[in-house]
């Protein structure tokens, strides 16, 4: 993105505000790009949402329009003329009941000046420029050109000559130092510099820099995108099985995106994924829903998550990953519970129930029910979710039990999602203080519950205080 000056800023300000112009009419008007534009003025005033600005209560004006567009005056040269955004007179031509035309619809009508558009071309316009200054777009130009023999120059080319423009020394300097230690793009250097795309791209091999590949030039934050190149720690179990149950990974259309979005008091988790994969990106908060969302754009990490099995549109396709190393199914599952699965307490003072729970496909639970029952031999409830037949809830209940599952995925772990974790806590108080349990308090289970307990507080005891603060003044 390029820094607007100030002066400029502040003129774009005062025609956004006073004069009510569209951005977009903004930037055509002051030659510069919507793109810097909007971001740069957004930071000093408040955007009006589309159409806002231009609510027409003239119907004067209103059949003006209309009849201009009848009359083949474009919508562009409408929002010009009447200084408003493009959506609003396509809203006003809708309410009048008049087709929109497209471009070539448009074209076919307009009687086209060949002669024109050849003599501007030869006079170096670009396609570009002449199509502006017709009002038709840049294909028609090119093929009007090509259809009479006008050979078409390279977007290097300019002003009938083929030579490349020249830089002196020092421009050639500053270019080089831009792109290396501003980490600008070829194209925002080429627009900086009136010149292509090309001749900066030449400029630079030249001068033995080596050139970002394009993806990485757009790259607007950091990522490390071999997260998924090699599983072999409980952290990436950990956020894999997160991802398998409450995360997403969209590739479509070219696009790849992958989400995790959780309540606003799970913010840790989200924080903790973000840093997982070293991005810089911004967190993004719902006020209507009170989440938070973390969002990594990346091809490759879209691509390796799907190949290590959490796949587009799982809710009813999610497997259980065969190449999972046992070794490490305590931090997955432990992410599965975080992600789809509860633990409950219910009950009486003097009689509480324990238990936790976990939702999902049917090839997952009952993959994972095998592998907690051969390691830890205790009764596993399994049941067919009412609203659907594609997925099973499982279900461990009985103090012993749910607290043998709960030192399985604590155990070493990572990381904890605190209102969770917090039940673990209020089980092993439970049982330490009920007279009624002398047996389970003997047992080698508490002691290691207790051990984890004091691992953890080590670890996460200043993240679990501040959850607890933050609770209570919500509530």
């Amino acid at each position: 993105m390029n820094i607007i000056k100030e002066e400029i800023l502040n003129q774009a300000t005062k025609l956004y505000l006073e004069d009510k112009l569209s951005i977009w009419n903004i930037a055509n008007k002051l030659n510069i790009r919507y793109s810097d534009l909007r971001p740069q003025l957004k930071q000093k005033i408040q955007i009006r949402k589309v159409g806002e600005s231009s609510k027409i209560t003239n119907s004067e004006i209103e059949k003006k329009i209309a009849n201009d567009y009848i009359n083949k005056i474009s919508r562009r040269q409408l929002s010009e003329k009447y200084n408003l955004d493009r959506s609003v007179i396509n809203r006003i031509l809708r309410e009048k009941n008049i087709k929109l035309r497209n471009i070539f619809e448009s074209n076919k009508k307009k009687e086209i000046d060949e002669k024109r558009i050849i003599n501007l071309y030869n006079q170096g316009l670009y396609c570009s420029e002449v199509a502006k200054l017709m009002d038709l777009s840049t294909l028609t130009i090119t093929r009007k050109l090509r259809k009479n023999n006008i050979q078409i120059r390279d977007s290097h080319k300019s002003n009938g000559n083929n030579k490349l423009r020249k830089f002196n020394n020092e421009q050639e300097k500053e270019i080089i130092n831009n792109y290396l230690m501003k980490n600008m793009s070829c194209g925002e250097l080429s627009r900086q510099y009136k010149t292509s795309h090309c001749v900066i791209s030449s400029l630079l091999k030249r001068n033995n820099v080596i050139i970002r590949e394009g993806r990485i030039q757009r790259q607007k934050y950091t990522i490390n995108e071999n997260y998924f190149e090699q599983i072999y720690s409980p952290n990436k179990y950990f956020i894999l099985g997160v991802l398998y149950t409450d995360g997403s990974n969209m590739i479509k259309d070219g696009k790849y995106s992958i989400g995790l979005e959780l309540q606003a008091q799970d913010k840790h988790i989200i924080e903790y994924t973000s840093n997982e994969f070293n991005s810089n990106k911004p967190l993004s908060y719902c006020k209507i829903k009170n989440t938070w969302k973390v969002t990594i754009t990346n091809k490759r990490l879209s691509i390796d998550l799907s190949n290590l099995g959490c796949v587009p549109n799982k809710t009813y396709n999610l497997k259980f990953p065969t190449w999972l190393n046992n070794e490490y199914f305590s931090h997955f599952l432990h992410g599965l519970i975080v992600g789809d699965g509860c633990f409950y307490k219910f009950g009486k003072i003097d009689s509480v129930k324990f238990g936790i729970e976990l939702l999902g496909t049917i090839d997952l639970i009952e993959k994972c029910v095998g592998i907690i029952k051969n390691k830890l031999n205790i009764p596993i409830y399994v049941s067919i979710k009412k609203e659907s037949n594609h997925l099973l809830e499982m279900r461990v209940i009985g103090l012993k039990n749910t607290l043998k599952l709960s030192n399985f995925i604590f155990n070493n772990t990572p990381m904890i999602m605190i209102r969770k974790y917090l039940l673990y806590e209020d089980l092993i108080k439970y049982i330490l203080e009920n007279g009624r349990y002398n047996k389970i308090k003997k047992s080698q289970e508490i002691l290691q519950a207790i051990e984890i307990q004091k691992d953890i507080r080590n670890r996460f005891g200043n993240l679990i205080e501040k959850h607890k603060l933050e609770n209570k003044i919500a509530n």
